[in-house]
């Protein structure tokens, strides 16, 4: 991605946040941002559960993320992914994987994300509560004059 793209700032912001993993981060893995390549589930997870709990993740562990979700996968998940998984099961109702995948038992990390389940992560922002839903932020974005 280049300077000159028109997302550069914002994706630029989410790194320097350490919201997306990126060699300011630490993660040397993390060097280049490829926009057009397909957004895998526990990428997704990955970059959505900082924003939803403004605070560090938890750490997590396979067993932990197979005793509470009942992922028969879970050792195919990165390590650094398996703590925003944890963490969203937390989340309860709220859930990014339940309102994104519904009920399953294979959590398929290396999948792809489609639109329409990207939107279903993208639909509550925030944890346990205290966020915002798509229907809110638009409302309130309709009734300001």
């Amino acid at each position: 991605m280049t300077r000159r793209d028109r997302d550069f700032s914002a994706i630029q912001g989410l790194a320097e946040a350490g919201l997306l993993p990126s060699s300011l981060s630490g993660d040397s893995t993390a060097t280049l941002f490829r926009p057009d390549a397909p957004l895998t589930r526990e990428e997704m997870i990955l970059w959505k559960m900082p924003v939803d709990m403004r605070q560090a993740l938890p750490t997590a562990t396979i067993d932990s993320v197979k005793q509470t979700w009942g992922f028969q996968d879970a050792a195919r998940i990165e390590s650094r992914a398996l703590r925003a998984v944890l963490a969203d099961f937390q989340n309860g109702d709220q859930s990014n994987l339940r309102r994104a995948f519904g009920y399953t038992t294979l959590f398929q990390p290396k999948r792809s994300v489609t639109r329409a389940e990207a939107a279903g992560a993208l639909w509550y922002i925030g944890f346990q509560g205290d966020g915002i839903s798509a229907q809110e932020a638009l409302k309130g974005s309709l009734s300001k004059p």
